[in-house]
């Protein structure tokens, strides 16, 4: 005997929407589910679009001269609430600029640095770890203007600080690479390794930052990569297409390479610091009259120096 509707089981109706029951006919998904994945898909896509449009004006145009309004207006995106809507303020876009670029700058990095360690003496190491610093950010010329965005990001310290949160993950690499550095130049006094080390870095990104921003118009998307096995410069896998491409590859990995080495050298110079203090101790006598001094360009605490010839300043 043919059922009535009311004589079906409580909750049948509900299973039958559940397998897509609809007048006879069989469907497959759920509509719903469907429906939030394209949602979720457009918002993920206009989300990476913000975030490329804020590295490459950022760039161009310094971290203050750029609003939120302007980066979503410049992505295409016909809500110009969109960027603050996706990150609130400038800030948090800023460390998601980070967060975008960390996977494969630590990917990339993690490999260089088990090779560093791997080095039979102390110098290879420095001069590994350093060109393991070097090397990703190099390979990513051509691919957005990252370098230059750092390079604009460094000249404002109090936010450079700010957005670099150890606990955030997104260097980890780096801090792991100044770590190594560190191990390997025990006798080099901390506040002189700290001093080296942010003036290297700066030279490097301002160096790379400064290659970008005149040649990554002219680069192809991959066009770095080809130095990333071969220090010499030279595409291990034949030659580049092209003779301007293979100048810039060539061009980029010499830069790369110089980095590394003027980095390492002004890493692992012997310190100053030490004879001068034991000078003014007097466990030593003070240099002749006439005799270069290190230190005399300038003072510690940033003075000139102003002693006399053969006497070293009085600082404390």
């Amino acid at each position: 005997m043919k059922r009535g509707w009311a004589e079906w089981p409580r909750g049948h109706d509900k299973r039958r929407r559940h397998t897509g029951w609809v007048s006879g006919l069989t469907t497959t998904g759920n509509p719903g589910r469907n429906e939030r994945r394209r949602s979720y898909d457009r918002s993920r896509t206009t989300r990476d679009a913000l975030i490329a449009t804020a590295e490459r004006l950022f760039a161009e145009r310094g971290l203050d001269a750029v609003s939120l309004r302007e980066i979503a207006a410049a992505a295409g995106s016909h809500n110009t609430g969109a960027a603050q809507y996706h990150f609130g303020d400038k800030e948090r876009l800023l460390e998601a600029i980070f967060e975008h670029r960390a996977t494969v700058l630590n990917a990339r990095r993690s490999v260089l640095l088990a090779q560093a360690t791997s080095q039979a003496t102390s110098q290879a190491t420095i001069q590994a770890t350093v060109e393991a610093i070097v090397r990703p950010l190099a390979e990513l010329v051509g691919h957005g203007q990252y370098v230059s965005f750092l390079a604009r990001l460094q000249a404002d310290h109090a936010r450079d600080h700010r957005i670099r949160r150890p606990e955030s993950g997104t260097d980890a690499t780096f801090r792991q690479a100044r770590d190594i550095l560190r191990q390997a130049l025990p006798t080099l006094p901390e506040a002189v390794f700290r001093r080296r080390f942010n003036l290297a870095m700066r030279m490097a990104i301002a160096a790379l930052a400064d290659y970008e921003r005149v040649h990554a118009t002219e680069a192809q998307p991959d066009a770095a990569a080809h130095c990333a096995t071969d220090p010499t410069g030279r595409d291990p896998g034949g030659p580049p297409s092209g003779e301007e491409l293979h100048d810039l590859v060539t061009d980029l990995c010499d830069l790369v390479t110089d980095l590394a080495e003027a980095m390492s050298g002004m890493l692992a110079a012997p310190s100053s610091r030490t004879t001068t203090r034991t000078v003014r101790s007097g466990e030593s006598r003070p240099p002749a009259a006439g005799t270069p001094r290190a230190d005399c360009q300038s003072g510690e605490d940033g003075k000139p120096c102003s002693a006399p010839p053969g006497q070293l300043p009085d600082r404390p």
